[in-house]
């Protein structure tokens, strides 16, 4: 197949968003005939226009969120290209302006919208377009469970205390994380390690809530590590305590990367996360009011230092490696081309 993504993401993956379409990019690129392009930065260039009509691609996959502004960009795709091009856009969080998208819904609809959610799926389908779901994917290879020995070695190379449990966060620094809890964990138990890693990204990032955190003596980096894997690996537990499906995409790649390495995962029922994993064996779900969140967390964290729990979170998570994403998305994509 020829395939062109557009999204409007570029630098490191140090973010769900941009680390979803890196690995598509990535693992579809092997196997198929496929162009990258940046839209933020090439929408007013005629070569880029260009470049699209000679490439004739049978598949346009757009990977922003869907807004009057990306549906009227898939609008011209469509009106630019052969009416053989399928046009597919992915929606990772709930659609921005719902009420505009529902006016202007009769006016072009994508051949298919991809969505991760219950929720996000019905939005779409009652106004009348077609979905399908496309979870998250992992690396199962990068991201995989560690011995003791290694897991020391590890925190004498980050400098952690090895006698602390640690627990760990990966995201976005802002205000629709929820990342208050972590707070109230460090001053409940002195012998809980909190280490959050947040985005290098600036225009996502709030300085309040990242000296709060630190104030409150939480190990918080922000930077790029290319070995990410080990930060998991050197941690006993996961914590996602996010409400808000405006603040992470709604399958969030760092449960999943936890998960992979065989970490206890304690989460909201964020997005689409209740659709594909249970609660069990090590993996557990949260749920109530965000003033209500901290203190079930902490009743949980309890649970799963007792040693009670079998942790087998890396057996759900198998299923998600980014091959078996892209093979489905594949499937999509032939089924459109057939679908004449």
């Amino acid at each position: 197949m020829r395939i062109c993504l557009i999204s409007g993401f570029e630098g490191k993956p140090d973010e769900g968003m941009k680390n979803f379409v890196y690995n598509i990019i990535k693992y579809i690129s092997n196997r198929h005939e496929v162009i990258n392009i940046n839209l933020r930065k090439n929408i007013f260039s005629i070569n880029f226009w260009k470049e699209i009509r000679e490439f004739s691609p049978q598949i346009i996959h757009i990977f922003l969120r869907p807004n009057l502004l990306t549906l009227k960009i898939a609008k011209i795709f469509r009106l630019y290209l052969s009416n053989n091009t399928k046009v597919v856009m992915t929606s990772l969080q709930p659609p921005i302006n719902y009420r505009y998208i529902k006016i202007i819904s009769s006016l072009f609809k994508p051949d298919i919208i991809l969505i991760q959610s219950y929720e996000t799926e019905y939005l779409f389908r009652r106004l009348g377009y077609r979905t399908a779901f496309l979870p998250s994917g992992v690396d199962i290879t990068k991201f995989t469970r560690v011995s003791s020995s290694i897991k020391e070695k590890l925190r004498e190379k980050y400098n952690i205390d090895r006698s602390k449990f640690v627990v760990l966060h990966v995201g976005h620094i802002n205000k629709g994380r929820n990342l208050e809890v972590f707070k109230h964990i460090v001053t409940k138990d002195k012998n809980i390690e909190v280490i959050i890693v947040g985005s290098t990204n600036e225009f996502n990032f709030n300085r309040d809530i990242y000296y709060e955190l630190k104030k409150s003596k939480c190990i918080v980096w922000r930077k790029y590590f290319k070995n990410i894997e080990e930060i998991y690996q050197l941690s006993d537990c996961y914590v996602f305590p996010t409400i808000s499906t405006s603040h992470a995409i709604e399958i969030p790649l760092s449960v999943m990367e936890a998960m992979a390495c065989n970490l206890p995962v304690i989460s909201t029922k964020f997005g689409g996360l209740s659709r594909i994993f249970r609660d069990e064996n090590g993996f557990i779900f949260v749920d109530g009011r965000a003033s209500d969140i901290a203190d079930k967390i902490i009743n949980k964290l309890e649970l799963i230092r007792s040693g009670d729990l079998t942790i087998q979170t890396r057996k759900q998570v198998l299923p998600y490696s980014w091959p078996r994403i892209v093979s489905y998305l594949e499937n999509i994509y032939q089924t459109l081309l057939v679908d004449r």
